[in-house]
């Protein structure tokens, strides 16, 4: 999973550092980039990157893409990666939040409780309660 991330950014980095007069196919793109993926995969990939905005299709009849300057943009960024890794603090952060919430309800019962037992002690009620007794 984390190589689907490094591919399409290579495969990225192919189109970027290779803009010309002519569009490239993406199968023979992910062989000139080294992104060791199937023909199928690869057309797929450059779906997503033309989906996302960062590949341009010059002609509807055939499957083939340039970079455009927000491929550049997106890949000094970072790129899929760094979406990636951003994607994932969030959810991490969500996650810890909801579990947050999950356990103050009970947390905040036991201390309730503690606090209370706390109070029973320094304040000697117990002793108070058996002499009203």
């Amino acid at each position: 999973m984390k190589d689907d991330y490094h591919n399409l950014n290579k495969l990225l980095r192919f189109y970027i550092d290779n803009v010309s007069e002519v569009a490239v196919a993406p199968d023979v793109a992910a062989e000139k980039a080294n992104v060791q993926v199937d023909k199928t995969t690869a057309f797929l990939m450059c779906r997503l990157m033309f989906d996302d905005g960062y590949l341009d299709q010059p002609s509807e009849n055939l499957a083939r893409y340039e970079a455009n300057y927000k491929a550049k943009l997106f890949l000094d960024e970072g790129g899929y990666v760094t979406q990636k890794r951003i994607a994932d603090r969030k959810r991490y952060a969500s996650w810890m939040v909801e579990t947050f919430d999950f356990l103050k309800y009970p947390l905040g019962i036991v201390l309730a409780i503690l606090g209370l037992y706390k109070l029973i002690i320094e304040l000697n009620l117990i002793e108070v309660l058996k002499g009203l007794l």
